[in-house]
């Protein structure tokens, strides 16, 4: 039995309804993992207000220091560290079941953005921690909810388009938090994008099942289809060789590279807007699609490259160890590319600012900065 024989037309077929909601979820649970990139810009930067002839400054509304922005926007990434327990979580409710709690409690928490931070910014750690682990159980789950979804032939291809979702999100997170912050206010971003997810969690619950065999609402033909495919490549009760494992150097091979490429991504999430802002001076709606450029080659590369593997793979022409053996060389290819940008830039970077760099309009503005900090100052001295 293959998918030709199947007589479900493609637009009808559940499991791709399937794979197309963890796309739509992934890119929510992305977007409420940027919002604060952009707000936290919005939040501790001055705004110029033109009142008549003269231009005002207004301060910040909160004034973090550059350690203290840190473990904000950080804090995510340390509850996000649990996420192989969500694979345990899948186990005891199911994968879909997981999946729509992990999207409602991270936009639960989203929308207690606001008032959390004006209560207290140790609560708000914890709540921002707590994302973190939620959706840190999402992307565990997610590999569940795809397994029994998919069939192995069309897998790379399901997955490498789901984990695109989520650079989508990012792509698209930051010029809509931007805007929404240029034309409303920080606290507007929480509201909309905890919203918006928590609506569509419910949609989730409605017509996403743990597996097809649950499924009532799909068509008799493609539940014993994909019973019969994935059947064959059923999980079994393995026995890790740990100790071979922690000893194998192409693994902490593997895992350097991972650190390397995740803490350069996890700089472009969380450092760009703020480097945008802090650097070129432009308006939050500007830095928020200038930081969401990057994740657009992102999905590029993401789906031309799933796209070919599975190509080669069907075709005969890569083995699952030939791909081994190329992917090292990309992958020693990235870390050089990495450590050669490193050591250039140690050698001739520099955070001074060099003359052609300075120009009249920038001192015009510093100086019309000077002047309203002047002014707001005279007017709190009265």
């Amino acid at each position: 039995m293959d998918a030709r024989n199947v007589d479900v037309r493609f637009y009808l077929r559940k499991r791709y309804f399937v794979a197309a909601s963890v796309f739509i979820s992934w890119m929510f649970l992305h977007l409420m993992r940027v919002n604060l990139s952009i707000s936290i810009v919005d939040m501790t930067s001055q705004k110029r207000v033109i009142v008549g002839n003269q231009t005002l400054v207004r301060m910040p509304e909160y004034q973090w220091s550059t350690k203290e922005k840190g473990i904000i926007l950080s804090a995510f990434s340390w509850g996000y560290m649990f996420a192989p327990l969500g694979a345990l979580v899948a186990n005891k409710f199911g994968g879909a079941m997981s999946y729509g709690l992990g999207i409602t409690a991270t936009g639960f928490l989203t929308i207690l953005t606001p008032f959390l931070i004006e209560w207290n910014l140790k609560v708000y750690l914890i709540a921002r921690i707590l994302e973190g682990v939620f959706e840190g159980f999402s992307t565990a789950v997610s590999v569940e909810v795809l397994r029994l979804w998919s069939t192995p032939a069309e897998r790379s291809r399901i997955v490498a388009g789901v984990n695109s979702g989520g650079v989508l999100g990012l792509m698209l997170g930051y010029p809509v938090c931007g805007t929404i912050a240029h034309y409303m206010n920080w606290r507007a971003v929480f509201y909309v994008t905890g919203g918006i997810s928590l609506m569509w969690s419910i949609v989730w619950f409605c017509l996403v099942r743990n597996c097809p065999a649950e499924d009532k609402l799909m068509s008799s033909q493609e539940r014993r289809f994909l019973i019969h495919v994935n059947q064959h490549h059923s999980r079994e009760k393995v026995t890790y060789p740990w100790k071979k494992i922690l000893k194998s150097k192409p693994l902490w091979a593997y895992l350097n590279d991972r650190f390397v490429c995740t803490w350069s991504l996890s700089f472009l999430k969380y450092c760009l807007p703020l480097y945008v802002k802090d650097i070129h001076d432009v308006n939050i709606k500007d830095i928020g699609l200038i930081s969401g450029i990057p994740h657009f080659c992102g999905i590029v590369g993401t789906i031309s490259g799933s796209v070919l593997a599975d190509y080669l793979r069907n075709s005969g022409s890569l083995s699952v160890s030939n791909s081994m053996a190329q992917w090292s060389k990309y992958f020693l290819l990235l870390s050089t590319l990495n450590l050669w940008g490193g050591i250039v830039f140690y050698k001739y970077g520099s955070g001074k600012v060099e003359p052609w760099a300075v120009s009249t309009h920038h001192n015009t503005m510093a100086e019309a900065e000077q002047q309203g900090e002047k002014q707001i100052t005279s007017h709190s001295k009265l």
